[in-house]
């Protein structure tokens, strides 16, 4: 994985000397033969037009071509536009040398190399971890329907938007084929924990039968007032393997 990173990087350092060294070598040609002050200009607000767009579309373009290292539209409008103002701004300043010119454009390359590693890193880290996110709940509802004995709680007659703010970060919440809902928790939880976030639910929905939870081998029911009393239930009538995260 490291080595492929690796690769990427350098990839795109060949791409962008590409895309650059070309943007420098065409403005150098235009501006020597052109003879006019207002080319020198003519590069900035292009370059500023250029990275606006590059900017609004990077998100729609952070995932093409990740893989091989290529650039995407908006990384290559990005060099090309970064290259063409920087190349203006170095070419107002008459105090400098030539060799000074040349080697601040040949060291702004490197620069520009990492900064579209670096934002791509970011954008790839942020994909795997809302994939992680997506399947996570499916992950947890395969395992829970694969053991059979997993704690979960099944409300009747409720909106989702009251089930939403009963829920934290230690629960997901599903929607089961027949319209019920089911709540499945991310990690082990006591008996007690469990029948007051069961009494949580209670308070959502009008009566006591709405809200069923299981916690093997036994389920519970809840009063408004938070008493907790068995109750016959099977929990084969859930059909867990088939709720939909929500």
């Amino acid at each position: 994985m490291r080595e492929e990173k690796n690769n990427n990087f350098w990839v795109i350092l060949i791409w962008v000397t590409v895309i650059m060294a070309g943007t420098w070598g065409l403005e150098g040609i235009l501006t020597h033969y052109a003879k006019a002050d207002w080319v020198k200009l003519a590069g900035i607000p292009i370059a500023l037009a250029g990275l606006v767009w590059a900017w609004g579309h990077s998100d729609d373009e952070s995932g093409k071509h990740v893989s091989e290292g290529k650039l995407n539209l908006g990384e290559a409008v990005a060099a090309f536009s970064t290259a063409l103002g920087f190349f203006s701004i170095i070419i107002l300043d008459d105090d400098s040398s030539t060799v000074m010119r040349i080697a601040l454009l040949v060291l702004f390359i490197p620069l520009q190399t990492w900064s579209i590693y670096r934002t791509r890193c970011k954008k790839e880290k942020e994909a795997r971890e809302e994939e992680a996110e997506r399947r996570e709940p499916l992950e947890l509802r395969d395992r829970a329907a694969r053991a059979g004995s997993k704690p979960f709680i099944v409300i009747s007659h409720a909106r989702q938007v009251d089930l939403e703010f009963e829920l934290d970060d230690r629960m997901f919440l599903y929607r089961l084929p027949d319209g019920r809902f089911l709540v499945l928790f991310r990690k082990d939880v006591d008996l007690e924990v469990f029948q007051g976030t069961l009494s949580d639910f209670r308070s959502v929905v009008d009566a006591d039968e709405d809200v069923i939870g299981y916690y093997a081998p036994q389920a519970f029911q809840c009063s408004i007032e938070g008493e907790c009393r068995p109750v016959d239930f099977h929990p084969s009538t859930v059909s867990i393997s088939s709720a939909i995260p929500v």
